[in-house]
């Protein structure tokens, strides 16, 4: 009976060690945040892959890696990491904006824009404000105008978001509306010595051409 009480609890303490992947995984996780809010990087980013390991299901060890990643200045491997995840959690919308966040880091305006369009709840002003900045690095001028007025509609006071409105529409050689846009940029009274300064030399420059065309 001696040796069947051994066995019975050897069987207990071996269920009790026995930890599904998803269990094993979720534990990694804690470990590595805990390092991570230790400043110990290296380690939680060890505890992340292991996590990761065990469960590709862990949305939370992608989110964690990445930032990791980004810290370091590391945007293409925060890139690769986020698109690992998203294999799994394809609409995650705290997973997406972490790659947008990484795809700007790594200049990849035109991606970060498509994953704005057709994957994020565009939820704020801020965001349309932000797709419209996008473009405008992309040199996409109307796109740019389309989305900073959709900014400006939620938001009217935002100078910054009149400026870049003013700068495309400039390119586009609308400079009636141009100028009505620089105007509201310094009308808002938020823009700083150096950007009023900007807007006041465009609105002029505006002006003169205008001068020019009619003489």
């Amino acid at each position: 009976a001696g040796d069947d009480t051994v066995e019975a609890l050897a069987v207990v303490s071996k269920k009790q060690r026995e930890y599904t992947p998803q269990e094993k995984s979720t534990q990694a996780y804690r470990v590595a945040a805990s390092l991570y809010k230790q400043g110990s990087k290296q380690q939680a980013k060890a505890s992340l892959k292991e996590a990761i390991a065990y469960s590709t299901n862990n949305i939370n060890a992608y989110s964690l890696l990445a930032v990791i990643y980004l810290e370091d200045g590391r945007a293409e491997r925060a890139t690769e990491t986020i698109e690992a995840g998203l294999l799994n959690h394809q609409d995650d919308q705290a997973l997406l904006r972490l790659y947008l966040q990484s795809l700007v880091q790594e200049s990849r305006y035109k991606e970060a824009a498509a994953v704005m369009e057709k994957r994020l709840r565009l939820t704020s002003p801020e965001d349309f404000g932000y797709l419209a900045g996008l473009y405008q690095k992309q040199k996409d001028h109307l796109s740019a105008v389309k989305y900073y007025a959709r900014a400006l509609q939620l938001k009217p006071s935002t100078s910054l978001w009149w400026m870049g409105q003013g700068i495309s529409l400039e390119v586009m050689e609308k400079y009636e509306e141009a100028l009505q846009s620089y105007q509201q940029s310094i009308n808002t009274g938020q823009l700083s010595g150096k950007l009023a300064q900007y807007a006041i030399s465009r609105i002029k420059t505006i002006r003169q051409l205008d001068a020019d065309l009619v003489s």
